[in-house]
């Protein structure tokens, strides 16, 4: 009896399992949720899972979306005004033309986010009036608190490799990670504390705006070729320049730079988490036009030329290495070509 008891609790248990295994699927395979418009001001949406929503439209004021993962959402027009999005992560991300004026970024994700021409408002970035900041720091003193504590600030912010293209950044860029973004005909003319953050990778153009004073290409930016300008498809493969090399498979498993100069030198920043490299290079004797890169990426040699696996981008590059299976894709560094 005990024995078939024994037996029956193991069988439900496995049914119970089967069926929670079953719910948590067809939970992860759910259709993106349709808010477009909503009205969802004040409302309290801390650890909400928003992957891919649409969020066009809709409106966040002063919304709480604390620790909210919001990949991939839609956020077109939205009124992210005095919404909390501290440590939500909207990776991939599309946030332009959305308002996002005193909202709190503190820890954010924004990886691979589109921006393009939002005002960005990081730490200290809202600018109110005197009188206003007295009485919000009379009334932290009243209660006690402690006003270095409750400072706002950027923590661990990210718009790495966002599109951040003719945005204007507002407030203090402390610890604000902006490696490989697209920062072309962006305005950083008002921004404090650039030389905390962190540039390595980034891309410029003419059109950028940069506070007076601050070394940018010494931060590691590089610059690219103006926003707004296209290469013709029919372009002849040409080594010197910027090239941006993309993720795919059996490729490259992140987004890297790679700077061909005129003076046979070339960086290869392959990798958020280690030092570019840098080397020289030297024209191919197997294939005319290509170029072997010395010593790039994991110290090996790699071959450099017209991309043959890619026919709908003639102007793109195919990286190979000289003695082993890698291989990379690198297309010029291009507003309209992506």
């Amino acid at each position: 009896m005990a024995r078939r008891q024994s037996a029956l609790t193991g069988g439900m248990k496995r049914l119970l399992l089967a069926f929670f295994s079953v719910c948590f699927v067809a939970r992860s395979f759910a259709a993106p949720q349709d808010l477009h418009g909503k009205d969802l001001s004040h409302k309290e949406m801390k650890n909400e899972a928003l992957n891919r929503a649409d969020l066009s439209g809709a409106n966040l004021l002063s919304t709480d979306l604390t620790n909210a993962t919001m990949k991939g959402a839609i956020l077109r027009g939205a009124d992210l005004q005095g919404a909390n999005l501290t440590t939500a992560d909207l990776s991939e991300a599309d946030l332009r033309g959305a308002n996002l004026q005193q909202a709190k970024l503190q820890d954010a994700k924004f990886v691979k986010a589109n921006l393009e021409g939002d005002d960005v408002y990081l730490a200290y970035g809202f600018r109110q009036d005197e009188e206003t900041i007295r009485k919000q720091q009379r009334a932290l003193e009243n209660a006690g608190a402690d006003i270095a504590i409750l400072a706002q600030h950027n923590g661990y912010l990210t718009f790495k490799e966002a599109n951040l293209r003719g945005a204007k950044l507002h407030g203090n860029l402390d610890s604000v990670d902006f490696r490989r973004a697209d920062l072309r005909g962006a305005n950083f003319a008002d921004v404090t504390d650039p030389g905390k953050a962190k540039w390595r990778g980034a891309i410029y153009d003419s059109t950028t705006r940069w506070p007076d004073g601050f070394n940018f290409a010494e931060a590691g930016a590089v610059m690219g070729l103006a926003a707004g300008a296209s290469l013709p498809n029919d372009v002849a493969f040409h080594a010197i320049g910027s090239w941006m090399i993309k993720t795919e498979a059996k490729g490259a498993t992140e987004e890297g730079l790679l700077t061909v100069s005129s003076d046979k030198t070339f960086k290869w920043d392959y990798s958020v988490k280690a030092e570019p490299v840098t080397g020289t290079w030297k024209n191919a004797e197997t294939k005319s036009g290509a170029i072997v890169l010395t010593k790039g990426e994991s110290g090996a040699d790699w071959i450099m030329q017209t991309a043959s696996a890619h026919p709908d981008r003639p102007d793109s590059a195919e990286l190979r290495q000289v003695n082993g299976s890698g291989q990379r894709w690198a297309v010029p560094v291009s507003a309209s070509k992506n």
